[in-house]
């Protein structure tokens, strides 16, 4: 039979007994919940046990203080008030609150016991599987850690604005990009000089079928593509208008558009910023390569870890 947690009822408070709340506090049980429940009626009601839910860590260290002798629950203010001659605690009910702020506070405890009961059936799995799996298993969650720790480096080598051309084969993006604009700048022109006079006039060509067929020999193919063309482009969910097409014909037909700068290299370069910013390149680099050689090590150890297992059974 349940033993009675109330001691006494008044007309703003509830009188608790603190040996029974004192053994909540300090369950020894290691499946024990985050919050702690403490039924505040003796009876069910409905499908309904009115109680209060208070966080179990701060409960136990209200209850360890010196000179603790009551425990009352505050009807009004939703506390649980623990005090004695010298020390006052008020722990407050974590599902009480007005209609703002109720519903976060039950959607937190809510995580809180969605977090706890997962880390439940993960012991509850790990207890039932080998040493060498539950070994291999650690150095997953190793491995996991230093996968996401090596996802948040970002390391972008530093490009010198005044060397634009492609000094390698495998170039970085922005030497690339640099090229091919400069390289496309003739196309650019050309396309220009033959949708200059529609624009001016903010008209569309007489006979479309001769405008690509210009466009083709300007672009050395033997015909522009039906996917690229007006009909298709001018079409689309947010798409240009004519004018704005040949506008910027090179961007629809050619796939040419002009790369991204941060800043007017011409007049803002600082040589001091540039070796600043290969320096930093350099420490990216060195870390992101420790955290390589630490997953790679761990790897080798979860194969040994494995085999071993491997070798139990054998």
């Amino acid at each position: 039979m349940e033993m009675p947690i109330i001691a006494s009822w008044a007309k703003d408070r509830i009188v608790l007994y603190r040996s029974r709340v004192e053994a909540l506090a300090h369950d020894k049980r290691p499946q024990r919940a985050p919050f702690v429940s403490i039924p505040l009626s003796p009876s069910y009601r409905g499908d309904e046990r009115i109680c209060v839910v208070v966080n179990r860590e701060h409960l136990k260290a209200a209850m360890s203080a010196p000179g603790v002798r009551r425990v009352d629950y505050d009807l009004n203010q939703g506390q649980l008030v623990v005090s004695g001659p010298k020390t006052r605690y008020a722990l407050k009910d974590v599902l009480t609150g007005n209609s703002n702020t109720l519903p976060y506070a039950r959607r937190g405890v809510r995580n809180v016991l969605e977090d706890w009961a997962k880390a439940q059936r993960k012991r509850k799995v790990s207890k039932a599987m080998s040493v060498g799996d539950r070994r291999a298993a650690k150095i997953q969650r190793d491995i996991e850690v230093a996968q996401r720790k090596l996802a948040k480096i970002h390391a972008s080598r530093p490009v010198n604005p005044l060397c634009v051309d492609r000094r390698q084969n495998g170039g970085i993006y922005f030497r690339d990009s640099e090229a091919r604009w400069a390289k496309g700048k003739g196309i650019r022109k050309a396309l220009a000089k033959l949708t200059g006079k529609w624009i001016r006039r903010n008209s569309r060509p007489d006979s479309w079928k001769e405008f690509y067929e210009q466009v083709a020999r300007i672009l050395s193919i033997s015909e522009v593509f039906p996917p690229v063309k007006h009909d298709r482009v001018c079409n689309r969910k947010g798409g240009p208008e004519v004018v704005g097409y040949l506008k910027h014909l090179p961007k629809h037909i050619a796939g040419q558009s002009k790369p991204w700068r941060s800043l007017n290299w011409d007049d803002k370069f600082d040589g001091a910023r540039m070796q600043k910013s290969r320096l930093e390149y350099l420490e990216e680099m060195q870390a992101k390569r420790i955290v390589e050689d630490q997953i790679k090590n761990l790897e080798e150890l979860k194969r040994a870890a494995k085999g071993e297992e491997c070798q139990v059974h054998q």
